[in-house]
């Protein structure tokens, strides 16, 4: 190979590295991701769906909700891939 095509491939391998750094460092946040309870707009990010489609989830009884004292109104992550889960169609 010639010098500059061999240092193309090295500079190209670092950005490869530190890309997959970023993605790696990304994912281990304690974001929402892991988190055990949502907002209602935290569980609609999660799910792909809008607040509302979520607050219409919660009436009808489909999502169970957490409820405290200040009234709002928490969704638990086990709740929602739950109901991700019984979406699934085979």
């Amino acid at each position: 190979m010639t010098p500059s095509r061999v240092n193309a491939e090295e500079i190209l391998g670092g950005l490869a590295d530190l890309i997959a750094e970023k993605i790696k460092a990304h994912f281990e946040k304690p974001e929402v991701h892991q988190k055990r309870l949502f907002t209602v707009a935290e569980a609609a990010a999660y799910l792909g769906r809008t607040a509302t489609s979520v607050r219409h989830l919660v009436r009808r009884g489909e999502l169970p909700r957490v409820q405290r004292g200040d009234n709002r109104v928490l969704l638990d992550r086990g709740d929602l891939d739950q109901w991700i889960e019984l979406g699934k169609t085979r």
